[in-house]
């Protein structure tokens, strides 16, 4: 009964995150209906593949190689919207991509990345994953403004923050790695 309590509460939590992406993207495709349809196309092809990959594996895990897939899927939709104002290197060994974990942990962190750490320079961001000692190692940096030094002790706390969402990313994530691991 502990693991069936354990897998709702990963569900529950995963689909706590989704809504947010999937909000973000769409208003990244609305963004190009008018002025590039063909682009809006595009994203909307991809966008599409997204979806039918996150339902058609619910609470199953993914290698970090999908993980990476869907950051990917993400990256292309604000890239879309960013164009070179957005600078991305993705960097991971091979014995990373082979690891299996729950499906959007590293998402969420990219997302954060571009929503909070976008100013008026571009916005270089590195996602990188090694293995070490058996353990998966992900790191998602970027050259933005960072946390407000206010903020920076409660950021695991959902609501943390300001704005619409502040708090939900990375409070899930860690929650969710909490009840998994």
């Amino acid at each position: 009964s502990a693991r069936a309590a354990a897998s709702a509460e990963l569900k529950a939590l995963q689909a706590e995150i989704e809504p947010h992406f999937l909000f973000n993207c769409l208003n990244t495709i609305a963004s190009f209906i008018r002025t590039d349809p063909e682009r809006a196309r595009e994203l909307i092809l991809a966008f599409a593949d997204y979806c039918r990959w996150t339902l058609s594996r619910p609470g199953e895990l993914v290698t970090l190689a999908e993980e990476l897939r869907h950051v990917e899927s993400y990256l292309s939709l604000e890239q879309a919207r960013f164009g070179s104002q957005l600078q991305v290197e993705l960097d991971a060994t091979p014995d990373a991509l082979e690891i299996r974990l729950p499906p959007f942990l590293v998402q969420p962190l990219v997302e954060n990345a571009v929503k909070h750490g976008k100013t008026d320079r571009p916005l270089r961001l590195i996602v990188r994953a090694r293995v070490r000692r058996g353990r998966l190692r992900v790191t998602v940096r970027d050259n933005g403004r960072g946390i407000a030094r206010e903020v920076v002790e409660r950021v695991l706390e959902p609501g943390a923050g300001s704005g619409d969402g502040a708090g939900v990313g990375l409070a899930n994530v860690h929650r969710r790695l909490t009840a998994f691991y």
